[in-house]
């Protein structure tokens, strides 16, 4: 653990768990559901850290992401020398208050598979080179994406097929838990900018922010899940959730925003629900 994750207040580090031990520390009720255990694995394999060169302090700063999308960009200038034929660009959702500006965009620095400790020191990194979107209209909104570039066609098929797997995971997983009344909640993120690690925990609360497009309800959930900070920016799953899907640009999930003190609770940004019709529902 870093040191600011020594001093950290917070004290619910016990309540992370590596990609490891995970599946052991899940609820009895979840240990056995093989395609939810898949799930979240897919969605480790996807989560990155942000790691943000601060010119005005002398510490860098960490957050969370998660890769929503890869695309193969041909005939165009490549972000790093503007020489290259081909390259690919990787699309990482995360929140606004992590990358801020389209010069600390520049400054990001994503490290994909940092399970363990260690991993961190000679592992492979992809450089962010320009902030996206933002949700910044609304305060509460709170979330981004930035754009990294790469040539490692390995890499770009290792998280093309976890998205693959994942959209074809989340299908499943909410067709068996839609109806569930345990509101499930996991988030997968780095805490103080440490190794990847898994926490549990439910939702109680479900609030539209905007809509946009009569399919999809743009909200915002109130959970208990443990968070510190570097965790800003994990991806979370909502158990049950009718997702737009992963891989596309519309639709994203939520990804984790802040912490509530006044109610005691962890909020994410802004993300997409489809609108599920039902019997008496006129849309399609």
């Amino acid at each position: 653990m870093t040191n600011a994750g020594k001093k950290c207040e917070k004290n619910r580090h016990e309540q992370f768990y590596s990609v490891q031990e995970f599946r052991e520390k899940l609820p009895e009720k979840y240990t056995t559901d093989e395609e939810l255990i898949s799930q979240i694995t897919e969605m480790a394999k996807l989560t990155v850290r942000l790691r943000i060169s601060c010119p005005d302090s002398p510490y860098d700063r960490f957050g969370s992401g998660f890769i929503q999308r890869v695309r193969k960009a041909r005939g165009k200038p490549c972000p790093c020398n503007g020489e290259c034929d081909v390259h690919y660009v990787i699309t990482v959702t995360t929140v606004y208050h992590v990358v801020r500006s389209q010069n600390e965009a520049k400054k990001t620095e994503v490290l994909p598979s940092f399970d363990q400790e260690g991993e961190d020191e000679n592992a492979e990194t992809l450089q962010a080179y320009k902030l996206l979107e933002t949700d910044i209209e609304v305060g509460n909104y709170d979330w981004c994406a930035i754009e990294c570039v790469t040539h490692s066609e390995k890499l770009v098929k290792y998280f093309g097929d976890a998205i693959k797997a994942l959209e074809r995971l989340q299908k499943a997983t909410y067709s068996k838990y839609k109806d569930d009344t345990d509101k499930f909640v996991v988030m997968i993120g780095h805490p103080h900018g440490g190794p990847k690690k898994v926490s549990f925990g439910t939702w109680s609360r479900k609030e539209t922010l905007k809509e946009i497009r009569s399919t999809q309800d743009w909200c915002q959930y109130r959970h208990d899940t443990p968070s510190c900070p570097g965790s800003s920016g994990s991806p979370v799953l909502i158990l049950g959730q009718p997702l737009c899907g992963y891989g596309y640009w519309f639709g994203h999930p939520h990804n984790h925003s802040a912490w509530n003190e006044k109610e005691k609770k962890t909020i994410t940004s802004i993300g997409a629900n489809s609108i599920v019709p039902t019997r008496n529902s006129s849309q399609p």
